[in-house]
Protein backbone atom coordinates (compact mmCIF):
# COMPACT_ATOMS: atom_id res chain seq x y z
CA UNK A 1 0.00 0.00 0.00
CA UNK A 2 2.53 2.83 0.98
CA UNK A 3 4.45 2.35 -2.09
CA UNK A 4 1.46 2.14 -4.51
CA UNK A 5 2.12 5.70 -6.01
CA UNK A 6 5.61 5.31 -6.44
CA UNK A 7 5.32 1.64 -8.47
CA UNK A 8 2.33 3.28 -10.32
CA UNK A 9 5.12 5.70 -12.16
CA UNK A 10 7.36 3.06 -11.99
CA UNK A 11 5.41 1.23 -14.34
CA UNK A 12 4.67 3.91 -16.88
CA UNK A 13 8.56 4.66 -16.99
CA UNK A 14 8.70 0.72 -17.74
CA UNK A 15 6.84 1.76 -20.97
CA UNK A 16 8.65 4.46 -22.28
CA UNK A 17 12.12 3.12 -23.34
CA UNK A 18 14.96 5.16 -24.43
CA UNK A 19 14.85 5.76 -28.48
CA UNK A 20 17.28 4.77 -30.49
CA UNK A 21 18.88 7.67 -32.54
CA UNK A 22 19.01 6.67 -36.03
CA UNK A 23 19.85 10.72 -37.50
CA UNK A 24 20.96 13.51 -35.41
CA UNK A 25 20.40 16.99 -36.99
CA UNK A 26 20.49 20.70 -36.14
CA UNK A 27 18.38 23.86 -36.10
CA UNK A 28 19.27 27.54 -35.39
CA UNK A 29 17.16 30.29 -35.63
CA UNK A 30 19.99 32.85 -35.60
CA UNK A 31 22.60 31.42 -38.00
CA UNK A 32 20.50 28.23 -39.82
CA UNK A 33 18.98 28.03 -43.70
CA UNK A 34 16.69 25.82 -44.38
CA UNK A 35 18.85 25.41 -47.61
CA UNK A 36 21.67 23.37 -45.29
CA UNK A 37 21.84 20.06 -44.70
CA UNK A 38 21.05 20.04 -40.86
CA UNK A 39 23.43 17.75 -40.22
CA UNK A 40 25.79 19.64 -38.34
CA UNK A 41 25.87 22.30 -35.75
CA UNK A 42 27.93 24.13 -38.30
CA UNK A 43 25.17 23.96 -41.52
CA UNK A 44 22.09 24.15 -39.12
CA UNK A 45 18.53 24.25 -40.63
CA UNK A 46 16.54 27.74 -39.59
CA UNK A 47 13.11 26.43 -38.70
CA UNK A 48 11.73 23.57 -36.90
CA UNK A 49 8.84 23.11 -39.42
CA UNK A 50 11.15 22.19 -41.99
CA UNK A 51 13.45 19.78 -39.77
CA UNK A 52 10.03 18.17 -38.63
CA UNK A 53 8.85 17.31 -42.56
CA UNK A 54 12.97 16.27 -43.30
CA UNK A 55 13.67 13.90 -40.07
CA UNK A 56 10.38 12.34 -39.70
CA UNK A 57 11.42 9.02 -38.51
CA UNK A 58 10.10 8.16 -34.55
CA UNK A 59 13.79 7.49 -33.85
CA UNK A 60 15.57 10.57 -35.37
CA UNK A 61 17.02 13.13 -32.98
CA UNK A 62 16.49 17.40 -33.34
CA UNK A 63 19.35 19.72 -31.66
CA UNK A 64 17.05 22.92 -31.31
CA UNK A 65 19.77 25.80 -30.52
CA UNK A 66 18.87 28.62 -28.28
CA UNK A 67 16.45 31.55 -29.78
CA UNK A 68 12.44 32.59 -30.38
CA UNK A 69 11.15 30.03 -32.62
CA UNK A 70 8.13 31.99 -33.75
CA UNK A 71 5.98 32.80 -37.43
CA UNK A 72 7.87 35.55 -37.30
CA UNK A 73 11.07 33.52 -38.22
CA UNK A 74 9.67 31.22 -40.22
CA UNK A 75 7.44 28.67 -38.23
CA UNK A 76 4.26 27.22 -39.65
CA UNK A 77 1.93 26.75 -36.72
CA UNK A 78 1.26 23.47 -35.72
CA UNK A 79 4.19 22.02 -35.81
CA UNK A 80 3.55 18.49 -36.97
CA UNK A 81 5.55 16.31 -34.72
CA UNK A 82 4.99 12.12 -35.36
CA UNK A 83 8.50 10.79 -34.11
CA UNK A 84 11.68 12.82 -33.94
CA UNK A 85 12.54 14.04 -30.46
CA UNK A 86 13.31 17.53 -30.07
CA UNK A 87 16.02 18.62 -27.71
CA UNK A 88 16.98 22.29 -26.50
CA UNK A 89 20.24 21.86 -25.99
CA UNK A 90 20.71 24.83 -23.69
CA UNK A 91 17.34 24.26 -21.88
CA UNK A 92 13.59 25.95 -21.52
CA UNK A 93 15.30 29.31 -19.98
CA UNK A 94 16.34 30.51 -24.11
CA UNK A 95 15.16 27.89 -26.20
CA UNK A 96 11.31 28.56 -26.82
CA UNK A 97 8.70 28.29 -29.59
CA UNK A 98 6.29 31.07 -29.48
CA UNK A 99 2.88 31.43 -30.47
CA UNK A 100 0.71 34.60 -31.59
CA UNK A 101 -1.99 33.89 -28.87
CA UNK A 102 -4.35 31.19 -30.38
CA UNK A 103 -3.95 27.96 -31.75
CA UNK A 104 -2.09 24.93 -31.04
CA UNK A 105 1.74 25.17 -31.09
CA UNK A 106 2.66 21.00 -31.49
CA UNK A 107 0.19 18.36 -32.05
CA UNK A 108 0.21 14.80 -33.61
CA UNK A 109 -2.53 12.22 -34.66
CA UNK A 110 -2.43 8.41 -34.04
CA UNK A 111 -4.24 6.51 -36.75
CA UNK A 112 -1.78 3.57 -37.97
CA UNK A 113 0.78 2.26 -35.53
CA UNK A 114 2.78 2.54 -32.36
CA UNK A 115 4.34 6.61 -32.42
CA UNK A 116 6.44 8.85 -29.90
CA UNK A 117 6.22 12.27 -29.30
CA UNK A 118 9.08 13.62 -27.22
CA UNK A 119 10.38 17.28 -26.30
CA UNK A 120 12.93 18.27 -24.18
CA UNK A 121 14.51 21.47 -22.61
CA UNK A 122 12.08 23.76 -24.48
CA UNK A 123 9.55 26.49 -23.37
CA UNK A 124 6.17 26.67 -25.19
CA UNK A 125 4.45 30.52 -25.00
CA UNK A 126 1.48 32.24 -26.13
CA UNK A 127 -0.99 30.20 -27.80
CA UNK A 128 -4.54 28.45 -27.09
CA UNK A 129 -3.03 24.86 -26.71
CA UNK A 130 1.07 23.91 -26.31
CA UNK A 131 0.60 20.10 -27.38
CA UNK A 132 -2.41 18.45 -28.42
CA UNK A 133 -2.49 14.65 -29.70
CA UNK A 134 -5.57 12.81 -30.75
CA UNK A 135 -5.40 9.03 -31.19
CA UNK A 136 -7.94 6.76 -32.77
CA UNK A 137 -6.27 3.59 -32.25
CA UNK A 138 -2.79 2.00 -31.14
CA UNK A 139 -0.37 3.28 -28.72
CA UNK A 140 1.29 6.69 -28.20
CA UNK A 141 4.69 7.48 -25.83
CA UNK A 142 4.79 10.69 -24.95
CA UNK A 143 7.69 11.93 -23.01
CA UNK A 144 8.10 15.81 -22.06
CA UNK A 145 11.54 16.65 -20.47
CA UNK A 146 12.60 19.74 -18.72
CA UNK A 147 9.86 21.42 -20.61
CA UNK A 148 8.10 24.71 -19.53
CA UNK A 149 4.53 26.04 -20.95
CA UNK A 150 3.45 29.52 -19.80
CA UNK A 151 0.30 31.44 -21.06
CA UNK A 152 -2.01 29.03 -22.79
CA UNK A 153 -5.52 30.01 -22.99
CA UNK A 154 -6.86 26.49 -22.61
CA UNK A 155 -5.80 23.65 -22.11
CA UNK A 156 -1.55 23.27 -21.64
CA UNK A 157 -1.77 19.67 -22.80
CA UNK A 158 -4.41 18.18 -24.30
CA UNK A 159 -4.60 13.89 -25.05
CA UNK A 160 -7.42 12.25 -26.80
CA UNK A 161 -7.65 8.50 -27.13
CA UNK A 162 -11.11 8.18 -28.45
CA UNK A 163 -11.97 4.52 -30.52
CA UNK A 164 -13.63 4.58 -33.93
CA UNK A 165 -15.26 1.21 -34.92
CA UNK A 166 -13.48 0.21 -37.74
CA UNK A 167 -10.20 0.02 -36.15
CA UNK A 168 -8.66 -3.19 -34.50
CA UNK A 169 -6.33 -1.69 -31.88
CA UNK A 170 -7.90 0.45 -29.45
CA UNK A 171 -5.85 4.14 -28.61
CA UNK A 172 -3.91 4.40 -25.56
CA UNK A 173 -1.35 6.77 -24.31
CA UNK A 174 2.02 6.21 -22.45
CA UNK A 175 2.96 9.44 -20.76
CA UNK A 176 6.22 10.23 -18.60
CA UNK A 177 5.99 13.66 -17.73
CA UNK A 178 9.53 15.30 -15.49
CA UNK A 179 10.39 18.72 -14.82
CA UNK A 180 7.53 19.68 -16.47
CA UNK A 181 6.35 23.30 -15.17
CA UNK A 182 2.63 24.75 -16.30
CA UNK A 183 1.95 27.99 -15.58
CA UNK A 184 -0.69 30.67 -16.46
CA UNK A 185 -2.66 28.26 -18.67
CA UNK A 186 -6.37 28.05 -19.22
CA UNK A 187 -5.70 24.32 -17.61
CA UNK A 188 -2.79 22.34 -17.04
CA UNK A 189 -3.09 18.81 -18.51
CA UNK A 190 -6.12 16.94 -20.20
CA UNK A 191 -5.89 13.29 -21.13
CA UNK A 192 -9.31 11.93 -22.35
CA UNK A 193 -10.22 8.36 -23.18
CA UNK A 194 -12.63 5.70 -24.58
CA UNK A 195 -11.09 2.52 -24.42
CA UNK A 196 -12.19 0.30 -21.80
CA UNK A 197 -9.39 -2.69 -23.32
CA UNK A 198 -6.63 -0.87 -22.96
CA UNK A 199 -5.49 1.74 -20.23
CA UNK A 200 -4.39 5.22 -20.93
CA UNK A 201 -1.18 6.71 -18.22
CA UNK A 202 -0.21 9.74 -16.86
CA UNK A 203 2.35 9.72 -15.30
CA UNK A 204 4.17 12.95 -13.51
CA UNK A 205 7.78 13.36 -11.81
CA UNK A 206 9.09 16.57 -10.54
CA UNK A 207 6.32 18.41 -12.06
CA UNK A 208 4.29 21.55 -11.25
CA UNK A 209 1.04 22.72 -12.42
CA UNK A 210 0.55 26.31 -11.30
CA UNK A 211 -2.12 29.11 -11.77
CA UNK A 212 -4.28 27.55 -13.74
CA UNK A 213 -8.11 29.31 -14.92
CA UNK A 214 -9.63 26.30 -14.31
CA UNK A 215 -8.41 22.78 -13.59
CA UNK A 216 -4.87 21.52 -13.14
CA UNK A 217 -5.28 18.40 -14.37
CA UNK A 218 -8.69 16.73 -15.76
CA UNK A 219 -8.94 13.20 -16.38
CA UNK A 220 -12.25 11.94 -18.11
CA UNK A 221 -12.66 7.91 -19.10
CA UNK A 222 -15.70 8.26 -21.16
CA UNK A 223 -17.84 5.29 -22.15
CA UNK A 224 -16.02 2.33 -20.00
CA UNK A 225 -12.27 4.35 -20.52
CA UNK A 226 -10.02 3.15 -18.28
CA UNK A 227 -7.07 5.62 -17.01
CA UNK A 228 -3.97 4.94 -14.57
CA UNK A 229 -2.26 8.41 -12.98
CA UNK A 230 1.17 8.31 -11.07
CA UNK A 231 1.95 11.67 -9.85
CA UNK A 232 5.30 11.82 -7.52
CA UNK A 233 6.86 14.82 -5.97
CA UNK A 234 4.39 17.26 -8.40
CA UNK A 235 2.91 20.50 -7.09
CA UNK A 236 -0.42 21.23 -8.31
CA UNK A 237 -1.62 24.83 -6.69
CA UNK A 238 -3.90 27.93 -6.85
CA UNK A 239 -6.09 26.51 -9.79
CA UNK A 240 -9.22 28.57 -10.15
CA UNK A 241 -11.63 25.01 -10.36
CA UNK A 242 -10.01 21.38 -9.02
CA UNK A 243 -6.46 20.65 -8.95
CA UNK A 244 -6.94 17.31 -10.11
CA UNK A 245 -10.35 16.32 -11.46
CA UNK A 246 -11.85 13.13 -12.38
CA UNK A 247 -14.66 12.19 -14.24
CA UNK A 248 -14.52 8.02 -13.69
CA UNK A 249 -17.04 5.77 -16.46
CA UNK A 250 -14.40 3.01 -16.03
CA UNK A 251 -11.63 1.93 -13.94
CA UNK A 252 -9.46 4.31 -12.64
CA UNK A 253 -6.20 4.45 -10.45
CA UNK A 254 -4.74 7.63 -8.68
CA UNK A 255 -1.65 7.25 -7.16
CA UNK A 256 -0.27 10.39 -5.86
CA UNK A 257 3.36 10.24 -3.44
CA UNK A 258 5.00 13.25 -2.10
CA UNK A 259 2.85 15.37 -3.61
CA UNK A 260 0.97 18.46 -3.03
CA UNK A 261 -2.18 19.96 -3.94
CA UNK A 262 -3.03 23.52 -2.41
CA UNK A 263 -4.63 26.38 -2.83
CA UNK A 264 -7.12 24.94 -5.79
CA UNK A 265 -10.91 25.83 -5.09
CA UNK A 266 -10.70 22.16 -4.84
CA UNK A 267 -8.91 19.63 -4.20
CA UNK A 268 -8.83 16.54 -5.60
CA UNK A 269 -12.87 15.72 -7.44
CA UNK A 270 -13.41 12.27 -8.81
CA UNK A 271 -16.91 12.60 -10.19
CA UNK A 272 -19.47 9.12 -10.89
CA UNK A 273 -20.25 8.08 -13.63
CA UNK A 274 -20.77 4.47 -13.27
CA UNK A 275 -16.85 3.88 -12.61
CA UNK A 276 -14.54 2.16 -9.77
CA UNK A 277 -11.65 4.27 -8.05
CA UNK A 278 -8.93 3.28 -6.26
CA UNK A 279 -6.73 6.21 -4.95
CA UNK A 280 -3.58 5.99 -2.83
CA UNK A 281 -2.57 8.99 -1.13
CA UNK A 282 0.95 8.88 -0.05
CA UNK A 283 3.12 11.46 2.28
CA UNK A 284 0.88 14.04 0.23
CA UNK A 285 -0.26 17.26 1.94
CA UNK A 286 -3.28 18.78 0.53
CA UNK A 287 -4.25 22.17 2.20
CA UNK A 288 -5.73 25.99 1.88
CA UNK A 289 -8.32 24.68 -1.14
CA UNK A 290 -11.23 26.24 -0.25
CA UNK A 291 -13.90 23.45 -1.09
CA UNK A 292 -13.12 19.82 -0.04
CA UNK A 293 -9.30 18.53 0.07
CA UNK A 294 -10.44 15.54 -1.53
CA UNK A 295 -14.52 14.60 -2.68
CA UNK A 296 -15.57 11.26 -4.23
CA UNK A 297 -19.26 11.56 -5.35
CA UNK A 298 -22.02 9.51 -3.66
CA UNK A 299 -22.02 6.21 -5.35
CA UNK A 300 -18.89 5.64 -6.75
CA UNK A 301 -17.07 2.44 -6.28
CA UNK A 302 -13.97 3.32 -4.48
CA UNK A 303 -11.09 2.13 -2.11
CA UNK A 304 -9.09 5.12 -0.67
CA UNK A 305 -5.49 4.22 0.95
CA UNK A 306 -3.73 6.90 2.81
CA UNK A 307 -0.30 7.00 4.34
CA UNK A 308 1.41 9.50 5.91
CA UNK A 309 -1.50 12.03 4.26
CA UNK A 310 -1.46 15.44 5.60
CA UNK A 311 -5.27 17.61 5.53
CA UNK A 312 -5.50 20.96 6.80
CA UNK A 313 -6.77 24.11 5.86
CA UNK A 314 -9.30 22.79 3.76
CA UNK A 315 -13.11 23.82 3.18
CA UNK A 316 -13.85 19.90 3.98
CA UNK A 317 -11.58 17.63 4.07
CA UNK A 318 -13.04 14.59 2.90
CA UNK A 319 -16.04 13.87 1.53
CA UNK A 320 -18.01 10.77 0.13
CA UNK A 321 -14.73 9.17 0.48
CA UNK A 322 -16.57 5.58 0.34
CA UNK A 323 -14.06 2.48 1.83
CA UNK A 324 -11.33 3.85 3.40
CA UNK A 325 -7.86 2.42 4.59
CA UNK A 326 -5.64 5.37 6.62
CA UNK A 327 -2.64 5.02 8.54
CA UNK A 328 -0.09 7.88 10.30
CA UNK A 329 -2.10 10.79 8.88
CA UNK A 330 -3.30 13.83 9.96
CA UNK A 331 -6.72 15.44 9.11
CA UNK A 332 -7.73 18.57 10.98
CA UNK A 333 -11.58 17.45 11.01
CA UNK A 334 -10.47 14.28 12.53
CA UNK A 335 -11.55 12.68 9.05
CA UNK A 336 -9.31 9.22 9.23
CA UNK A 337 -9.82 9.27 13.58
CA UNK A 338 -7.05 7.72 16.08
CA UNK A 339 -6.66 4.03 15.18
CA UNK A 340 -3.28 3.03 12.99
CA UNK A 341 -1.60 5.95 14.27
CA UNK A 342 -3.71 8.79 12.76
CA UNK A 343 -4.24 11.96 14.73
CA UNK A 344 -5.72 16.05 14.27
CA UNK A 345 -3.26 17.82 15.47
CA UNK A 346 -2.26 21.70 14.14
CA UNK A 347 1.09 20.78 11.54
CA UNK A 348 2.31 24.52 12.39
CA UNK A 349 3.17 25.20 8.38
CA UNK A 350 5.98 27.92 8.06
CA UNK A 351 3.58 30.34 6.27
CA UNK A 352 0.06 28.70 4.68
CA UNK A 353 -1.10 32.03 3.81
CA UNK A 354 1.89 32.79 1.61
CA UNK A 355 1.82 28.65 0.32
CA UNK A 356 4.31 27.51 2.40
CA UNK A 357 3.63 24.36 3.77
CA UNK A 358 7.09 23.18 4.98
CA UNK A 359 6.80 21.73 8.59
CA UNK A 360 8.57 24.40 11.27
CA UNK A 361 10.34 22.54 14.44
CA UNK A 362 8.06 21.40 16.29
CA UNK A 363 4.89 19.90 14.39
CA UNK A 364 3.28 17.20 15.39
CA UNK A 365 3.97 15.77 11.96
CA UNK A 366 7.45 15.41 12.43
CA UNK A 367 8.64 12.14 13.22
CA UNK A 368 5.17 10.60 13.59
CA UNK A 369 4.55 8.72 9.90
CA UNK A 370 5.03 5.07 9.34
CA UNK A 371 7.54 3.43 11.58
CA UNK A 372 7.66 0.49 9.83
CA UNK A 373 8.93 2.08 6.81
CA UNK A 374 12.09 0.76 5.78
CA UNK A 375 12.44 2.33 2.44
CA UNK A 376 13.91 5.86 1.39
CA UNK A 377 11.87 8.16 -0.58
CA UNK A 378 12.32 11.76 -1.62
CA UNK A 379 9.79 14.04 -0.47
CA UNK A 380 8.62 16.99 -2.86
CA UNK A 381 12.08 19.12 -1.87
CA UNK A 382 14.02 16.42 -3.61
CA UNK A 383 15.18 15.25 0.29
CA UNK A 384 15.86 11.92 0.89
CA UNK A 385 13.57 11.18 3.94
CA UNK A 386 13.39 10.16 6.36
CA UNK A 387 15.83 12.97 7.93
CA UNK A 388 15.86 13.66 12.10
CA UNK A 389 13.25 16.23 12.26
CA UNK A 390 13.17 16.53 15.88
CA UNK A 391 16.75 15.94 16.86
CA UNK A 392 16.24 12.83 18.57
CA UNK A 393 19.38 10.96 16.63
CA UNK A 394 16.63 8.79 15.05
CA UNK A 395 14.94 9.75 12.05
CA UNK A 396 11.24 8.76 10.95
CA UNK A 397 9.07 9.58 8.15
CA UNK A 398 7.31 12.53 8.39
CA UNK A 399 3.58 13.13 7.41
CA UNK A 400 2.94 15.26 4.41
CA UNK A 401 5.15 16.07 1.30
CA UNK A 402 7.87 17.85 2.95
CA UNK A 403 10.71 16.35 5.51
CA UNK A 404 11.47 18.90 8.49
CA UNK A 405 14.84 19.43 8.07
CA UNK A 406 16.85 21.19 10.67
CA UNK A 407 19.33 22.76 8.87
CA UNK A 408 18.91 24.23 5.65
CA UNK A 409 21.36 25.78 2.89
CA UNK A 410 20.07 28.15 0.02
CA UNK A 411 22.23 28.88 -2.56
CA UNK A 412 22.76 29.43 -6.63
CA UNK A 413 25.86 27.90 -6.12
CA UNK A 414 27.37 30.74 -8.21
CA UNK A 415 30.28 33.16 -7.58
CA UNK A 416 30.54 35.89 -5.40
CA UNK A 417 26.46 35.26 -4.62
CA UNK A 418 25.01 34.86 -1.39
CA UNK A 419 24.57 31.05 0.92
CA UNK A 420 21.55 31.46 3.24
CA UNK A 421 21.90 29.03 6.22
CA UNK A 422 18.91 28.37 8.36
CA UNK A 423 19.07 26.27 11.90
CA UNK A 424 16.22 24.83 13.63
CA UNK A 425 16.17 23.94 17.22
CA UNK A 426 14.82 24.31 20.71
CA UNK A 427 15.05 27.42 22.52
CA UNK A 428 18.43 28.58 22.99
CA UNK A 429 20.27 25.92 21.98
CA UNK A 430 23.31 25.81 20.55
CA UNK A 431 24.86 24.41 17.28
CA UNK A 432 27.91 24.04 15.45
CA UNK A 433 28.18 24.21 11.83
CA UNK A 434 30.99 21.78 10.14
CA UNK A 435 31.94 21.72 6.64
CA UNK A 436 33.88 19.62 4.58
CA UNK A 437 34.56 19.04 0.76
CA UNK A 438 33.08 16.71 -1.58
CA UNK A 439 29.54 15.50 -1.26
CA UNK A 440 27.47 13.32 1.16
CA UNK A 441 28.69 10.33 2.56
CA UNK A 442 27.72 6.49 3.82
CA UNK A 443 28.92 7.86 6.86
CA UNK A 444 28.90 5.85 10.41
CA UNK A 445 26.82 6.20 13.51
CA UNK A 446 27.95 8.32 16.54
CA UNK A 447 26.58 8.93 19.94
CA UNK A 448 24.79 11.68 18.23
CA UNK A 449 23.68 10.32 14.89
CA UNK A 450 25.12 9.56 11.85
CA UNK A 451 28.16 11.68 10.82
CA UNK A 452 27.56 12.45 6.45
CA UNK A 453 30.71 14.50 6.19
CA UNK A 454 33.94 12.97 4.55
CA UNK A 455 37.30 13.80 5.51
CA UNK A 456 38.68 17.27 5.77
CA UNK A 457 35.66 18.56 8.42
CA UNK A 458 35.83 21.32 10.26
CA UNK A 459 33.54 23.52 12.81
CA UNK A 460 32.66 26.76 10.15
CA UNK A 461 30.65 28.65 12.56
CA UNK A 462 28.90 28.69 16.08
CA UNK A 463 25.24 30.29 16.44
CA UNK A 464 22.21 30.07 18.52
CA UNK A 465 19.17 28.32 17.63
CA UNK A 466 16.07 30.24 18.08
CA UNK A 467 12.60 29.32 18.07
CA UNK A 468 9.91 28.87 16.57
CA UNK A 469 11.45 30.98 13.75
CA UNK A 470 14.83 29.56 12.39
CA UNK A 471 18.51 31.16 13.34
CA UNK A 472 19.47 32.38 9.87
CA UNK A 473 22.95 33.37 8.80
CA UNK A 474 23.98 34.45 5.97
CA UNK A 475 27.27 33.97 3.66
CA UNK A 476 29.24 34.77 0.60
CA UNK A 477 30.93 32.13 -1.46
CA UNK A 478 34.29 33.75 -2.20
CA UNK A 479 34.45 35.04 -6.01
CA UNK A 480 37.59 32.72 -6.76
CA UNK A 481 37.45 30.75 -9.97
CA UNK A 482 39.14 28.15 -9.25
CA UNK A 483 36.42 26.99 -6.59
CA UNK A 484 34.09 26.33 -9.54
CA UNK A 485 33.04 22.48 -9.52
CA UNK A 486 34.17 22.43 -5.97
CA UNK A 487 31.36 20.36 -4.35
CA UNK A 488 30.85 21.41 -0.34
CA UNK A 489 28.64 19.67 2.50
CA UNK A 490 27.26 20.57 5.79
CA UNK A 491 26.42 19.80 8.83
CA UNK A 492 25.42 20.66 12.55
CA UNK A 493 25.94 19.34 16.02
CA UNK A 494 22.63 20.71 17.93
CA UNK A 495 22.13 20.85 21.24
CA UNK A 496 18.90 18.74 22.00
CA UNK A 497 16.89 18.03 25.14
CA UNK A 498 15.49 14.68 23.48
CA UNK A 499 19.01 13.31 22.64
CA UNK A 500 20.54 10.50 24.33
CA UNK A 501 23.85 12.12 24.72
CA UNK A 502 22.08 16.06 24.95
CA UNK A 503 22.96 17.02 21.31
CA UNK A 504 22.49 15.68 18.01
CA UNK A 505 23.66 15.32 14.37
CA UNK A 506 21.18 17.12 11.97
CA UNK A 507 21.01 16.30 8.26
CA UNK A 508 23.72 16.91 5.54
CA UNK A 509 23.19 19.99 2.99
CA UNK A 510 25.67 20.46 -0.06
CA UNK A 511 26.08 22.60 -2.99
CA UNK A 512 28.09 22.72 -5.72
CA UNK A 513 29.98 26.21 -6.89
CA UNK A 514 29.53 27.33 -10.65
CA UNK A 515 30.67 30.37 -12.33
Amino acid sequence: MKLAAVALSALCLSLCPPAARAGEFFVNVASGSDANAGTSAAAPWKTLTHALAVAGDFDDFIHVAPGDYSAATGEVFPLHLTGPDLFGDEGPAVTRIVGSGSGVLVEASGTTGKQTIQLDGLSLLNAATALRIELSQDLALVRLFDVAIVDMSGYAIDLQAHAESHRVSPPSFSTNFEDLDIADCGGGVRMSSTSATQASMLAMTNCSVRDSAGDGIHLDSLGGGQIFLGMNGTRVVRSGQAGVRVNASGFMQLGFGSCLIADNAVGIDVGNDGGNVQLGLFFTTVAGNAGSGLSLEDGLQSTSDFGGALFWGNGADLTGVGVMHAKNSDSEQDAFGSDTGNFSADPQFANAALGDYHLTFGSPCAETGDPTLTVSLFDLDKVLSPVDGDLDTQARMDVGCFELRPLVVQTTGALGSEALLQFFGSPCMQTTLFVAPGGPVIGHKTAFGKLLLGPGLFPLLVTIVLSPAPNVVVATIPNVPALVGATFSFQSLTQSVVAPKAAALTNVESFTVTQ
